[in-house]
């Protein structure tokens, strides 16, 4: 709690406060202001991606309980540790671009350089101490806008697209939670790229990516190329669903504990993704299959809960899932769940 309670004073000191009046919600930021020379990728959408997938004029306020803003704000701040330990985030897959470098390359041949960038700034920043911080912090700030100003965004796979936001969400993470005012507002300044990234990425891969096509790839045969051609499919599209959702909830969450509510929530309300634990989990196209066989994927459709909370089982839920459940049922309604025995 006192980790949060120093992030919002931080963002009093910004002239933030609690505050509507002087303030504007993260969606509308992605909108105004200059972004000098950053290149970000073109999207047809705009900064308003909502109309993608979201039949509605507009986004609606939205606030959670200060508790589960704590959760979540808590789990942001831990997720560059835990990808330099344990080569894994809830949205960054230990097994996605090493698989995409060849058969006989290695994990960090095949990621992608944004994202070997962002690996090494998490690795320095969680020995970051009193005497080492501005040093740190310049570091952070220095990859931040290499990545940025990258001369060659207009040439992106769309592999490389989706690690470049990805390595950008590490970042802001970074820089929005960690306490330092003057990275806080750096990464303010960046939330227009951020959307802008979120938007093309989002208009690049489609809306079906949302209605879980994927998790419905049966093997036809035992032929272990096909099997790994179903786990690549799978892993590419979960990977996608978990950056878009965090790109939006983590400009939701900052901009509830900013000013109160934010704007975004119809936009993620209307998402869905994969909370099966075995499934995101799996570092083999074997592992993966027989989860895919032995378990519910447990599909959340347009973020309903309903059939995770009370019905499954809290251990073949990921820390994911965990997440976005505390987001839209409450952190003590999720404690008690997970507490239960089904």
């Amino acid at each position: 709690m006192s980790a949060f309670q120093d992030f919002l004073h931080g963002l009093n000191a910004l002239g933030g406060g609690s505050s509507t009046s002087n303030t504007t919600s993260a969606s509308n930021s992605a909108g105004t202001g200059s972004t000098g020379t950053w290149v970000p990728v073109v999207s047809d959408y705009g900064d308003n991606p909502w109309p993608i997938f979201f039949n509605a004029s507009g986004p609606a306020n939205t606030s959670i309980s200060r508790p589960s803003m704590v959760y979540c704000v808590s789990q942001y701040r831990a997720w560059p540790h835990r990808w330099v330990v344990e080569a894994t985030t809830p949205f960054i897959h230990p097994s996605l671009y090493g698989q995409y470098g060849g058969s006989n390359s290695s994990l960090l041949s095949g990621l992608p350089p944004a994202l070997q960038d962002a690996f090494a700034v998490s690795a320095a920043y969680i020995a970051k101490n009193e005497a080492n911080s501005d040093l740190i912090m310049q570091l952070v700030e220095t990859k931040t806008n290499a990545l940025l100003y990258s001369p060659d965004q207009s040439n992106w796979t769309i592999l490389r697209q989706l690690a470049a936001l990805q390595a950008l969400l590490i970042y802001q993470m970074i820089r929005l939670f960690d306490g330092d005012i003057r990275q806080r507002a750096l990464a303010e300044a960046v939330e227009p790229v951020q959307a802008a990234w979120t938007a093309a990425l989002q208009a690049r891969v489609g809306g079906d990516i949302f209605q879980g096509a994927d998790l419905h790839l049966h093997a036809g045969d035992d032929a272990a190329s096909s099997m790994s051609t179903r786990w690549r499919r799978w892993l590419f599209s979960e990977s996608v669903r978990r950056t878009i959702i965090i790109s939006f909830v983590i400009r939701g969450i900052y901009a509830m504990a900013k000013q109160g509510y934010c704007r975004l929530g119809p936009v993620v309300t209307d998402m869905s993704f994969t909370s099966g634990s075995r499934l995101w989990a799996a570092k083999t196209p074997g592992q993966w299959q027989r989860a895919v066989n032995e378990t519910d994927p447990g599909w959340v459709s347009r973020m309903n809960f309903s059939q995770i909370v009370g019905r499954a089982d809290p251990a073949n839920v990921d820390e994911f899932g965990v997440m976005m459940a505390v987001t839209y049922r409450g952190k003590d309604v999720i404690e008690d769940w997970m507490a239960r025995e089904l």
